[in-house]
């Protein structure tokens, strides 16, 4: 029951960032295109931090679910719109790291 409960909140946050992620993308496409609305540079700043803690939280899913490319790929999201996450970089580099060993383990 434990585990069950674990994985449904792991995939309804997954969901939740997946929503999100697309509306700030949108968002911030009107910011790049000059919409009126969202000119202010402060507005993209936070929408830019917004979603950097998005793609960390899916990164974060999905690497308990052992979807390390997935993983891999949205920490590298969370890097480019967060350059100073070293939470984002330590987590990656981590997969990476595991990813190798197990790689020279089972050639070995």
């Amino acid at each position: 029951v434990l585990y069950y409960l674990r994985t449904s909140a792991t995939i309804a946050l997954a969901t939740n960032c997946n929503y999100y992620i697309d509306s700030y993308r949108k968002t911030i496409k009107k910011c790049k295109r000059g919409d009126s609305n969202y000119k202010e540079n402060d507005v993209y700043k936070s929408l830019r931090a917004d979603l950097s803690h998005l793609y960390y939280y899916r990164a974060s899913t999905y690497e308990k679910e052992k979807k390390y490319k997935k993983a891999v790929r949205d920490y590298g999201f969370t890097i480019i719109t967060n350059k100073e996450d070293a939470n984002a970089y330590n987590n990656r580099g981590i997969i990476y790291f595991e990813q190798k060993k197990a790689c020279t383990n089972s050639a070995g």
